[in-house]
């Protein structure tokens, strides 16, 4: 139980014996949540039976979920000040339901270990944005054999995992914006062949190894609008080499560099607003990464350096509406974290994440924007908590996020001249464990931080519109484990 009429209910059960299993979960989920017409139900079940034999295994999988949810909308700047609860688009909903069915096996031969994958999944939306009714269903088929074989070669020892990954997406969607029908019928076909090796040269040396080529095929057409149709073909390629050093038991540096890709979804290659077909590129970037583990006493960190460059980074624009691929960009800069065990009975945690972000060169919109910042991507983001087991069966955790300033949301241009504020959201959690019995009590946004942390910017205004997030909140729980 939880403040804004939240009630949330699980139950799971296990049974095994020495070579069969079989486990059941349940859950259900309701609140109205912070917001007017944003209630949420929300309905998932999942079953797993599991035989497992001298040189291998079966199991089979399948679950089911269905979620009722009301749309609030983003609030202007105004909006947020008068009432920041209320909802701009009372109407909005979006109902779910979907289910898979996933069969998997695995077998020793010699020194290796074969297994594969086969699953179904599907999903249908029914759903009211702005007066617009959509009804989408969409459907994915998934195979993927892999080969994991470790053996030994020029005197060092290897761990080679080999495998393929073919899927099968079709989307199609019937809606009406305007008055004007919108039917799109889109596909996506993957086809892939990877590698991964491993390799220890002696105590101190890791070398990692892998490579993937890629086949896709994708397109839509709008069958209420046959001319609105296109589709296309690409190969893709990913690499990434890594090694790590053990210097001693307290110090590992390491270094990776790689490249890697994102295909555009079924979802991505068409606009229901316009009705125009817009086939965008597959997304792809170029990282490099240094750093060093570290382990000093008590304590464990790491320290890393990064720098990506992305080109035709798949983005949505919620001014425009529409998905595009963003001009290049780059994303740099430094993550620090630590962890502590203090006496037994206290542990603490803090990391650090530092990015420069920009767009390395084009325009948007017409405007030149090389140099501007990436919206979205705050320049200094930091995680911190602390754990106190302060009786035998009883402990506290409190647990800080801060997220640094950051442009907004369709501001490419950097002209709005105002950041989304940074935010600080503080969280408490007591919980205590007695004969089956855990307990847990506690209140999220502990100094009722009023904050959001999504805005786009409106230039014809000129203002913003963001979704604000909940203020101070309660919530109990109880788990009981029957053994």
């Amino acid at each position: 139980m939880a403040t804004y009429g939240t009630t949330e209910a699980g139950v799971g059960v296990n049974l095994g014996g020495e070579n069969v299993s079989l486990s059941f979960n349940g859950s259900y989920l309701h609140t109205d949540n912070y917001r007017d017409n944003n209630r949420l139900r929300q309905k998932n079940a999942l079953a797993d039976a599991r035989w497992m034999g001298d040189r291998g295994s079966v199991s089979l999988k399948i679950g089911a979920d269905d979620q009722d949810l009301r749309l609030p909308g983003a609030l202007s700047e105004a909006q947020i000040a008068a009432d920041r609860r209320q909802a701009a688009t009372p109407q909005d909903f979006s109902n779910r339901a979907g289910g898979f069915l996933a069969a998997s096996a695995e077998r020793s031969i010699g020194a290796g270990n074969l297994a594969a994958d086969l699953s179904y999944r599907e999903k249908d939306i029914e759903a009211s944005i702005v007066g617009s009714p959509i009804d989408s269903d969409t459907r994915v088929w998934s195979f993927s054999p892999r080969l994991k074989l470790p053996h030994r070669m020029g005197g060092w020892r290897h761990q080679l995992v080999v495998g393929m990954d073919f899927d099968d997406w079709s989307f199609e969607n019937t809606t009406s914006v305007f008055g004007q029908p919108r039917q799109p019928d889109a596909f996506q076909r993957n086809q892939a062949v990877y590698l991964q090796n491993s390799t220890a040269i002696g105590e101190s040396w890791n070398v990692s190894l892998g490579g993937r080529l890629h086949r896709v095929e994708y397109g839509v057409t709008d069958l209420a609008n046959p001319s609105q149709s296109d589709e296309r073909k690409r190969h893709l390629t990913a690499y990434e080499v890594g090694a790590r050093y053990r210097v001693n038991a307290a110090l590992s540096p390491y270094a990776k560099i790689g490249t890697s890709f994102r295909v555009p979804n079924v979802n991505d290659v068409y606009n229901l607003f316009t009705g125009v077909v817009g086939l965008l590129e597959p997304q792809t970037s170029h990282e490099q990464e240094i750093g060093v583990d570290i382990r000093s006493g008590p304590g464990t960190y790491r320290l890393a350096l990064y720098h990506i460059d992305i080109d035709n980074e798949l983005y949505f624009d919620p001014v425009a509406f529409v998905n595009r691929n963003l001009p290049p960009t780059r994303r740099q800069g430094v993550e620090a974290e630590g962890m502590w065990r203090l006496g037994g009975s206290v542990d603490l945690f803090v990391n650090y994440t530092y990015a420069q972000s920009e767009f390395r060169s084009g325009s948007f919109g017409g405007v030149p924007i090389a140099g501007n910042e990436v919206p979205l991507v705050p320049r200094h983001a930091v995680n911190a908590g602390a754990g106190w087991a302060f009786a035998p069966r009883a402990r506290a955790d409190l647990v800080a996020r801060y997220v640094g300033e950051q442009v907004f949301d369709g501001d490419e241009a950097n002209t709005f001249g105002r950041k989304m504020p940074s935010y600080t959201v503080v969280d408490l959690k007591l919980t205590y464990a007695s004969t089956g019995w855990l307990i847990g009590i506690g209140m999220k946004n502990l100094f009722d931080e009023k904050y959001f942390n999504y805005g786009v910017f409106d230039s014809f205004t000129p203002t913003f519109f963001a979704y604000p997030q909940p203020e101070r909140s309660f919530f109990a729980t109880a788990q009981y484990t029957f053994r």
